[in-house]
């Protein structure tokens, strides 16, 4: 049975516009991201951040943790040892804060970049650029839509939206990784900025067009024969990129963020 066949009734009429709604009430795009990334630095422990350091940031930028607690909870590490407060992982915290606060584009680049430079050594190896992009399909195609969900049990459409993210967030990983890192073992800063220029990579940034960005990939792979019965990276990925960035050349001109 498709998605499409469903008849429950849903409390929002667009699914994706109900995903964007949700995303609203996280109230981070009025706060600059620059802002967002320091605060939740300073609060941290290394990878880590407790719940009541996390509660002082969301006090100093009026966020409010009650209303928005369970979509948290699905960034956390693990419990402390009396089950009694959170420990968040603060990478995803910081990379949440950068995507959704409220700062130029090129801003935004410049401190993911930075996000994921542990060592400070001006360059992201292919790890590094791994965990970058799965962190942000992780945010954008897993916490948010499970969030809405969580708001919205009774919508047919969310849940048919998680499952499409879920068959192609991997492809969406892969191809986007593979983009970065173009061959190589390392990234510099003015490469990884250069990058944005194309539609996938600049998804990164922008949630709503991740959405799409999967959402086309799920189409294409419900089109393709050779994953008729199983959704598996059977599918040369490279190809199947160059077939999606010569699909999105012919239809929409790229945006680009602006490197002055």
């Amino acid at each position: 049975m498709g998605c499409q066949e469903s008849t429950v009734s849903t409390k929002i009429p667009l699914p994706l516009g109900a995903i964007e709604e949700v995303e609203k009430l996280l109230n981070l795009q009025l706060i600059s991201s620059r802002k967002l990334d320091l605060l939740l630095h300073r609060y941290s422990y290394s990878n880590f951040i407790p719940e009541k350091n996390f509660l002082k940031v969301c006090d100093a930028l009026s966020i409010n943790y009650q209303v928005t607690k369970h979509f948290y909870s699905l960034l956390k590490i693990t419990d402390n040892g009396n089950n009694k407060e959170l420990i968040f992982c603060s990478r995803k915290l910081c990379t949440l804060g950068i995507i959704y606060g409220s700062s130029s584009e090129l801003e935004k680049v410049r401190l993911l970049f930075q996000n994921y430079d542990i060592d400070t050594s001006k360059v992201l190896n292919t790890y590094e650029i791994s965990k970058l992009v799965q962190d942000v399909v992780f945010i954008v195609l897993e916490a948010i839509p499970l969030f809405a969900m969580h708001l919205y049990p009774f919508d047919s459409e969310i849940m048919c939206f998680i499952q499409k993210f879920n068959m192609a967030k991997e492809y969406v990983q892969d191809i986007i990784v593979n983009m970065l890192m173009n061959d190589s073992s390392e990234i510099t800063y003015a490469a990884f900025l250069k990058s944005f220029k194309s539609f996938q990579v600049r998804s990164l940034i922008n949630p709503k067009d991740l959405r799409k960005f999967c959402e086309k990939i799920d189409q294409r792979l419900a089109n393709m024969k050779d994953v008729s019965h199983s959704r598996t990276k059977s599918i040369n990925i490279r190809d199947f990129q160059a077939d999606l960035e010569g699909s999105k050349s012919k239809s929409i001109k790229k945006s680009t963020v602006s490197v002055s």
